[in-house]
């Protein structure tokens, strides 16, 4: 990374925090506002590394292990055709992102997701787990039929500037405290608001629309 690199990041992820900490600045939690804040500045992060860096990245949300880490891919990678549900989930616990199709020329080029990335190695964006008390209720991405409460599923980051539209539950794992965060799909931005939002009537609208 250069020194112009870290700077443009920092700024994009200072600008971002400094909304989230309005928004949530009445949680009186604060394990849940640090977790919230936190996985809003990665979600930031990494969307400007896909753009620097013209890669395509994702962000790996585990259910399971309440984990969250960044995957990058020199490929370029497509949606899968059809949204998938919790009951696709593979061996691993992971959101099968493969095209549903046993047709192989459906897929004449490989484009296969869960093949496509290795962990990236940044310090930034590294394996990181939420804190004691704090866990994943639900996540929604565009390819899902329904939000995910177990397993894992990931959110996509285009280097053209895209982030797949995508929402994040947090909730106190013995109370009824909860946090969301949503992404907006064209420039990154968190917003996070405090409860557990309901998934809008056109979710999945905008990605059609991409």
């Amino acid at each position: 990374m250069t020194l112009i690199e870290i700077l443009i990041v920092l700024l994009i992820m200072a600008s971002a925090l400094g909304v989230a900490t309005l928004s949530i600045r009445n949680l009186s939690n604060a394990e849940l506002k640090g977790a919230a804040l936190r996985l809003s500045g990665t979600i930031t992060y990494i969307y400007g590394r896909a753009a620097i860096n013209g890669m395509r990245y994702q962000l790996v949300i585990d259910l399971d292990e309440n984990a969250f880490w960044a995957e990058c891919s020199e490929q370029e990678i497509a949606l899968p055709q059809e949204l998938v549900s919790a009951n696709s989930l593979d061996a691993t616990g992971r959101a099968d992102l493969r095209f549903q199709d046993d047709d192989p020329e459906a897929d004449p080029f490989g484009l296969n997701l869960a093949r496509s990335f290795e962990d990236c190695s940044e310090p930034l964006i590294e394996h990181r787990t939420l804190p004691s008390g704090i866990v994943f209720d639900s996540v929604m991405t565009a390819h899902q039929v329904e939000p995910f409460e177990e397993g894992q599923t990931s959110i996509a980051f285009f280097s053209n500037g895209f982030v797949e539209p995508s929402m994040i539950w947090l909730r106190e794992e013995d109370g009824e405290t909860g946090i969301t965060l949503s992404i907006n799909p064209m420039n990154g931005q968190v917003t996070i608001e405090t409860g557990l939002a309901d998934v809008p009537d056109d979710f999945h609208q905008v990605e059609e629309d991409r």
